[in-house]
């Protein structure tokens, strides 16, 4: 429902607008007959400046000969100079500020006529209005971090063993569990492309797709089979990863290989830059830690966007959720090239994702400007220092990566806002009430 706001007026226009969803405003000008009548002078003086025509200097044709000769010229240079003038006149009467200047456009307009003026009205984008999160306000759930098990530990260590480690080709046996395998795979569904060449797997569980280990165990080198791929995770709702497409294909096995691995020693432990394996392990364990600190972090950061989204909703600028949701479709789109997926299904499988991306794409909108209105709420900055540590995380590079034609100064914006964004996240657990699970 739209809402006409207060009236305002001078001598040349008289102005209100409506407010509509989405951020908009419809701005209803009525000019004056006596600012049309200015305007006509004004618009026979542009055109003259134009034109030159024989026996008078450019610029210096009396107006009635202009008007005679060039009046469609004249009425079009008219009412532009008066849709401009007005416009930006009740702009500025009204106080409105336009998104950008760029979008507004005119959605109506009576006739123009010196004696009753012009009517017109102009629809654009305003800044929302955005509400003022209450810090008191946010509870969160307590997160605890899992336990570090020795699991954990070999684990990190043993892959770091396979870095090092001597390979053997295997000729005398099929493939087995536990075995490294290099695979060429081909995709049979139209078109036909090559997935990988040589590509080397872990034929162990959890390293391999299910479906892939029970195809290709028992194969000798050089022999192929054909199947098609499963799913085998489940698949998060929140995400916008597109849905997973079967694909019927060939495998076969070029290579393999079993690895011989180095004793833990502290040899080894030299190797990988520790003096003793006792140490390689403690720095193991605080590096786990701190991935593990960082999924807390990671959780409670979730956690406030849905405090937000849940307790602030307001109208956001459709151009820029719009300008969000085809950025998430054309990752969304660039993951299905990736997985050598046709251009039907793909078009197919955007076209079942555009209503879950826009969702994700008001909601992006709607945290954005949250989180600054709540970081200039209580003055969180971030600091030059700060700055420099979140260009060294590769931030840039990921931004520069998601849109290669911008610029090195639109990139640094955009990390700043990252950054920002984050620590106003960060500010919050801090000082939120908490809620035992």
């Amino acid at each position: 429902m739209t809402q006409v706001e207060t009236e305002v007026k001078n001598d040349n226009i008289t102005a209100n607008y409506e407010k509509k969803p989405h951020s908009k405003v419809a701005v209803n000008i009525q000019v004056s007959p006596q600012a049309t009548q200015a305007g006509y002078f004004q618009a026979l003086k542009a055109v003259n400046k134009g034109i030159s025509l024989p026996g008078f200097r450019k610029g210096k044709a009396p107006d009635n000969v202009i008007a005679t000769q060039y009046p469609g010229q004249v009425k079009q240079e008219w009412r532009d100079f008066l849709v401009r003038t007005a416009t930006a006149e009740a702009i500025g009467l009204l106080n409105l500020n336009p998104l950008r200047n760029s979008d507004i456009r005119m959605i109506s307009a009576s006739e123009l006529s010196k004696e009753k003026g012009l009517q017109f009205s102009v629809e654009f984008e305003i800044p929302p209005v955005v509400p003022k999160p209450v810090l008191e306000h946010c509870v969160l759930k307590e997160v605890s971090a899992p336990p570090i098990t020795e699991e954990d530990v070999n684990g990190v260590i043993n892959n770091v063993r396979y870095y090092f480690a001597k390979w053997e080709d295997v000729h005398d046996r099929p493939v087995q569990e536990g075995d490294f395998v290099d695979l060429d795979i081909i995709k049979l569904d139209e078109p036909q492309e090559t997935i990988c060449e040589d590509a080397r797997f872990l034929v162990q569980e959890g390293q391999i797709a299910n479906w892939m280990r029970d195809l290709i165990v028992g194969l000798n080198v050089k022999e192929s089979v054909e199947g098609t791929s499963e799913q085998e995770t489940l698949v998060d709702p929140s995400a916008d990863s597109p849905a997973f497409i079967p694909t019927r294909c060939r495998i076969t096995v070029k290579a393999i290989r079993t690895a011989n691995l180095p004793e833990l020693t502290d040899e080894f432990a030299n190797k990988v830059g520790a003096p003793s394996m006792a140490q390689l392990r403690e720095r193991v364990i605080s590096d786990l830690r701190t991935r593990s600190m960082q999924e807390m972090r990671e959780e409670l950061r979730l956690q406030v966007n849905e405090w937000l989204l849940k307790n602030y909703p307001f109208d956001v600028p459709e151009s820029m959720v719009i300008n969000e949701a085809v950025g998430r479709l054309n990752n969304a789109a660039a993951k299905l090239q990736q997985q050598n997926v046709g251009e039907k299904e793909i078009k197919e499988e955007l076209e079942a994702l555009k209503p879950k991306i826009k969702q994700q794409a008001e909601d992006s909108c709607r945290l954005h400007f949250l989180l600054m209105e709540f970081a200039k709420q209580h003055n969180v900055q971030v600091t030059q220092q700060e700055f420099k540590e979140a260009e060294s995380q590769g931030l840039l590079q990921r931004f520069r990566t998601a849109d290669p034609r911008a610029t090195t100064a639109d990139l640094q914006t955009l990390v700043a806002q990252a950054f920002l964004l984050n620590k106003t996240r960060d500010y919050i657990i801090q000082y939120a009430r908490y809620e035992k699970i």
